[in-house]
């Protein structure tokens, strides 16, 4: 009985020991599969975050022109007398009016 034993023992793996490495594989590979498949959706996810992002900003700067000229509209309203009829005026004529107002300056050179 211990020469039969012996011999098994030589031969390899015990067939309960077989079985547990044939799981333990499984086990490995299923865990590389959820591994590989967690690094596909941290990538989506990076890309989707990089995405919002670059979205944000623009969206962001947009709003910045939009409360811009708000600010400048609020200044030309400043301009006119309560109760007075308000003409509004094309958005060319308040760029003339508004360069008109910053080239009011003059510059002298010697010469």
């Amino acid at each position: 009985a211990i020469t039969v034993l012996e011999e098994r023992l030589r031969a390899g793996l015990c067939d309960r020991c077989a079985v547990t490495e044939e799981h333990m594989k499984k086990k490995q590979q299923e865990f590389e599969n959820i591994r590989q498949q967690n690094l596909k959706l941290i990538t989506e996810l990076i890309n989707e975050r990089n995405n919002l992002q670059d979205e944000n900003k623009k969206i962001s700067q947009e709003l910045q022109k939009m409360q811009q000229k708000t600010e400048e509209q609020e200044k030309y309203m400043e301009d006119f007398i309560p109760g007075s009829p308000v003409q509004s005026l094309s958005l060319s004529m308040v760029n003339r009016m508004r360069r008109k107002r910053e080239n009011r300056h003059v510059r002298y050179t010697e010469q």
